[in-house]
């Protein structure tokens, strides 16, 4: 689980601290990990890795964009993650690093959509999506257009969230990606939309896509 890969990436930070291999503290400290219900990722391991960046680099905005992930969840320091994702994307857009802005959008994102600020949340992805040309295979570009689509049909304009879950449905089949967040989606809207037999068939392809055991 989440928890044992936290464990381990603590375990190699400590072992590249000792042999002095700071470039791998920080590439190992700037990973995200996949969560689960009941579990939330720890401020540590980017925290200790922060004493090792010794400029304003790539790699330094990877990494406060992790911490700014990690801070967001814990709600005694969330208010501290707002000014460590603008760090992180200054810094991606001093080094051109198109990948590290579109990933520091679209994590930030789903803290605004789960916020309830749907219109921040757009005007990020928007800005994420203006840049997806310079990363078109990144699996971030996807979850943006469910992100995006989230806030607009919260805002009212289901129609618009319709349209931008197809672009979203677009990018996973050209990744190769599973489609199953786009019919959950679909299905959402179209409940606001009181469009029933549309919902039900998206909610009867959600359950085709469900893994057997």
């Amino acid at each position: 689980g989440p928890a044992d890969i936290e464990a381990g990436l603590t375990t190699a930070i400590d072992i590249f601290i000792d042999h002095g291999e700071t470039d791998l503290v920080l590439e190992a400290a700037s990973q995200g990990i996949f969560g689960e219900p009941g579990w939330s990722p720890s401020p540590a391991l980017a925290e200790r890795a922060i004493e090792f960046i010794e400029d304003d680099s790539t790699i330094s905005s990877r990494l406060l964009t992790r911490l700014a992930d990690t801070l967001w969840t814990d709600e005694n320091r969330s208010h501290e993650s707002e000014p460590m994702f603008e760090r992180a994307l200054e810094l991606a857009r001093d080094h051109d690093d198109f990948a590290a802005q579109i990933q520091n959008y679209r994590i930030h994102t789903q803290f605004l959509v789960d916020g309830r600020q749907y219109e921040r949340a757009l005007a990020n992805c928007t800005a994420a999506l203006n840049l997806q040309h310079h990363s078109p295979n990144s699996s971030n570009i996807p979850q943006l257009h469910m992100l995006a689509a989230a806030a607009q049909g919260s805002l009212g304009d289901t129609a618009g969230a319709l349209e931008t879950l197809e672009m979203g449905l677009a990018s996973m089949t050209a990744l190769g990606m599973e489609s199953s967040r786009y019919h959950y989606a679909v299905a959402a809207i179209e409940f606001k939309r009181a469009n029933f037999e549309e919902m039900i068939r998206h909610a009867l392809e959600l359950d085709r896509l469900k893994p057997t055991e």
